[in-house]
C-alpha cells in the first residue's frame, strides 16, 4: 500500500500535466522470472505508476523482455512488445510505430483478459 501510495504522489500532479498528451513508457532489464510478486524485477513503485499511468487514453508502452508484465497494467491502450532487449528488435518495434512497416504476428500467449 505505502508503494501505491508513493507512486500516486508522484504520478497524480503528472497525469494532469498529461492529460491531452502521448506519453510513451519503454520497459526494459525485465528479468525472465516473476519473482515472489510477478514484478519481472521492476519496483512495487514502477508497477504502480505504470498501473496508474495505464488509464490515460494516449500511453504507449514498449515493453523490451517477458510479455509477461503486461499483466500489471492490463487498461493499457496500446502495448508494443518485442520480447528480447536487443537493439535489434527496439529498432524493429520504432519502425513499427513509424509505420515503416506492420506487424503481423499475433501474441502466442495469453496476457490480461478481455472484459
Amino acid at each position: 500500500i505505502a508503494a501505491a501510495d508513493t507512486a500516486m504522489n508522484i504520478v497524480a500532479p503528472l497525469l494532469k500535466k498529461w492529460k491531452n498528451k502521448t506519453v510513451v513508457f519503454s520497459i526494459h532489464n525485465l528479468n525472465r522470472y516473476p519473482g515472489n510478486k510477478g514484478y519481472y524485477g521492476l519496483s512495487e513503485v514502477q508497477i504502480a505508476i505504470l498501473n496508474a499511468s495505464s488509464k490515460l487514453n494516449k500511453s504507449v508502452y514498449f515493453v523490451h523482455g517477458t510479455p509477461y508484465i503486461v499483466q500489471q497494467f492490463c487498461d493499457a491502450k496500446t502495448i508494443v512488445i518485442g520480447y528480447e532487449d536487443h537493439l535489434s528488435v527496439q529498432n524493429a518495434m520504432i519502425r513499427v510505430v513509424l509505420n515503416d512497416f506492420e506487424p503481423t504476428g499475433k501474441l502466442p500467449v495469453s496476457i490480461c483478459e478481455k472484459k
